[in-house]
């Protein structure tokens, strides 16, 4: 049987952000040496115990959700090398898997065809054709191979609406 890392969830409190706010990350442990993953939400001390108790306040309740999501998505990836691929655990693979520092997310084009095999492979034929038509239609208003995503604002797609 292979070790399993602890995953958890974690107030970075060594670094102070406005308003007394911390960043929250998922914290990976595996054979004693923690990874840090930021999960882009901040929460003073007294937020983050609340949102973590058993009954969280409403406004709280949503950040639980989202934290959780990204928890059982961790989780999630190491069942998946563990279980499935009867691999050792180790942090690459699971950024691998994760797409974790991977650049082909900051192209719009790239997520456009993972969508688009994705939908393939589940028999949503129809849909991934409208998939392939909409990158079409970028590509042709771009005129270019790569985009990403900070290009794309208001501006640029008031433009695209007159083309």
């Amino acid at each position: 049987m292979q070790i399993k890392p602890t995953i958890n969830i974690w107030l970075d409190n060594r670094r102070v952000k406005k308003g007394d706010r911390y960043p929250v990350k998922i914290r990976i442990t595996y054979k004693r040496i923690g990874s840090y993953y930021p999960t882009n939400i901040s929460l003073t001390e007294n937020e983050f115990n609340i949102a973590l108790s058993s009954k969280p306040k409403r406004a709280l309740r949503v950040t639980l959700l989202k934290l959780q999501e990204l928890e059982r998505q961790a989780n999630a990836t190491v069942d998946k090398i563990v279980d499935e691929m009867l691999t050792e655990f180790n942090i690459g693979l699971f950024e691998k898997y994760l797409h974790i520092h991977d650049s082909d997310h900051k192209d719009v084009f790239n997520c456009f065809q993972r969508k688009i095999d994705s939908l393939m492979l589940n028999g949503q034929i129809k849909t991934a054709t409208g998939y392939e038509t909409a990158m079409a239609s970028f590509k042709q208003f771009t005129a270019r191979e790569k985009i990403s995503f900070p290009e794309i604002d208001k501006k640029f797609l008031e433009q695209y609406e007159k083309f």
